[in-house]
């Protein structure tokens, strides 16, 4: 692997480490649950460079046991959060990073 790739890939793991975090935060203020469904969908969504949607982030970890439910509810948690925005393209809400909110 290319040393800047490499350099490119530690840096976006440190960003959503530091960006679970204050997700994490988020969650406890607002006397929520922190779980490992939590942390799955997050890291899903720091995994995509372009917008997705729930279908897709719920693709990435529907092997891990993780509801269809849970991911549109952490989703939304996700935006109120500002770590994503929201749009409608043809009909279906696409979600896109914010550039580190926090």
């Amino acid at each position: 692997m290319p040393a800047a790739r490499f350099a490119r890939r530690k840096a976006v793991a440190m960003i959503a480490q530091d960006g679970f975090e204050a997700f994490r935060q988020f969650l406890l203020q607002r006397k929520r649950r922190v779980t490992e469904s939590h942390e799955l969908i997050y890291r899903a969504t720091t995994a995509s460079e372009a917008g997705f949607t729930a279908d897709d982030i719920f693709d990435r970890v529907k092997d891990r046991q993780v509801s269809r439910v849970s991911v549109y509810r952490v989703l939304n948690y996700l935006v109120e959060a500002g770590h994503l925005t929201t749009s409608v393209v043809d009909g279906r809400t696409v979600f896109q990073r914010q550039s580190a909110p926090w």
